[in-house]
């Protein structure tokens, strides 16, 4: 199996006129610790963290946070390291009009723990049969809470960071555009005069040959929403194809992507569901498009991504399936560290 930045040449991006950081193979680090800090604050300043009958407790608006978090970049994964510890007070006044308060401490917020594992310790200020019962509740629905507060930030955080880190390569964002603007790259239409027409037989791909079809999946543990944007949204996937793209998602659209050797055009798009688009290597015969469907179908606590590619030439079918792999999804995984499930791999 081919290794990151090895094997099929059509999808390497090498080049950078600057010679800054070529392939991002030189370590890269940036410090997060004041945009956490921030965003931190600002998620769980005054947030309501759970209603229940007994009381409805908010955060209070004193967060600490202390500690460090960095985002790093090797040989184009990005990595992210942090081990911080969150102080907040909390306060409710319960049924009986009494108000309640306390305090709230995550010691080791770390990236070697996932989310669902980390220690919240809850205290509160006067112990009373009633204060407990919501001491009790911060220890559940409120641990729930702060964990999906938590979560937001580590989202927005490797959202923040990705395309920061990875540094395009200049010279091909011509042939990107070259590629787009090339007939032969966009015209279905055969050109007859320098390609001789398929044979019987050949499925009237141009001069491709015989095509088939490809299927491949992974299970990302992210939204079906969040999923769907990293093929979508043009800073994400700019971010894992490592180079700069051509792309603006609009039915009709054509885009671009590893310096033109990779083209093709959005057929239909439903936000979250379905992406449909025509595909081709810009070493395809002729002007040949496969035509590729991702679906996204989100589960309770992950999306099925399926990619189902129609029209490919058979002698390329195996090398278009790796590609698949190892540039698309295990790219998207390593930038934005979905855990993906990849099955077979």
């Amino acid at each position: 199996m081919a290794k990151w930045g090895e094997g099929d040449a059509r999808w390497i991006v090498e080049e950078r006129p600057d010679s800054t950081n070529v392939n991002n193979w030189h370590w890269s680090e940036k410090n997060c610790t004041p945009w956490s800090k921030k965003r931190i604050g600002e998620l769980f300043n005054g947030t309501m963290l759970f209603t229940d009958p007994l009381a409805d407790v908010v955060c209070g608006t004193d967060i600490t946070v202390t500690g460090e978090a960095t985002a790093s970049n090797r040989k184009g994964k990005l990595i992210f390291f942090y081990e911080l510890e969150v102080k907040s007070s909390w306060s409710t006044t319960s049924i009986d009009g009494v108000k309640v308060e306390g305090e709230f401490e995550i010691p080791n917020l770390s990236e070697e723990n996932d989310l669902d594992e980390i220690d919240v310790q809850v205290t509160v200020k006067n112990e009373t049969n009633e204060s407990r019962s919501i001491k009790d509740l911060m220890r559940t629905k409120g641990k729930k809470a702060i964990i999906e507060l938590l979560g937001k930030w580590l989202k927005d955080l490797k959202n923040e960071y990705s395309t920061n880190l990875i540094k395009p390569t200049l010279t091909k964002e011509k042939l990107a555009q070259q590629a787009l603007s090339s007939p032969a790259s966009i015209n279905n239409t055969p050109d007859t005069h320098t390609k001789p027409a398929a044979k019987q037989g050949q499925n009237g791909t141009g001069g491709t040959g015989a095509t088939t079809t490809i299927d491949v999946k992974a299970e990302f543990k992210c939204s079906a929403a969040d999923a769907y944007s990293v093929f979508t949204d043009p800073q994400k996937v700019q971010a894992w194809v490592q180079s700069p793209i051509t792309m603006v998602p609009k039915v009709g659209e054509k885009w671009a992507l590893f310096g033109g050797n990779v083209t093709g055009e959005f057929l239909e798009l439903e936000p979250a569901k379905l992406i449909k688009q025509k595909w081709r290597f810009a070493s395809w015969n002729g002007t040949h498009h496969s035509e590729v469907t991702i679906t996204f179908a989100q589960g309770s606590s992950s999306t099925a991504v399926v990619i189902n590619q129609s029209g490919v030439p058979k002698a390329e079918a195996d090398k278009t399936k790796d590609g698949w792999k190892q540039n698309y999804l295990k790219r998207i995984n390593s930038v934005f560290g979905y855990g993906a499930d990849f099955g077979e791999f």
